[in-house]
């Protein structure tokens, strides 16, 4: 938790018990990896304001580099899929292109 920015004792809250300055918390409650070195990232910042998916996009990709992971970022948004991303996959009409 204090890897995220949160003090150990948030651990228990649920996302909707976060104060609208803290609502960015909810993504740092899935555990970071202690041995797996995978993080599969739906949609984690689509329904934040811009100041704060930036704080988020950030902060994983120092995690990323920190801690040597694979994070696959899920998203609509692709300019923030560019920002964060070094390969990218574009899936259309269900299909992989």
């Amino acid at each position: 938790m204090r890897k995220v920015g949160l003090l150990p004792r948030t651990m228990k809250k649920y996302p909707h018990e976060f104060s609208g300055g803290n609502g960015s918390a909810s993504p740092s409650r899935a555990r970071l990896p202690l041995s797996r070195r995978l993080i599969i990232a739906d949609e984690p910042v689509s329904a934040l304001d811009v100041s704060i998916q930036a704080q988020i996009i950030n902060l994983l990709a120092q995690l990323r580099r920190e801690m040597k992971l694979t994070i696959i970022f899920i998203s609509h948004d692709l300019s923030v899929v560019k920002h964060i991303s070094d390969r990218i996959a574009v899936m259309y009409l269900r299909k992989d292109r």
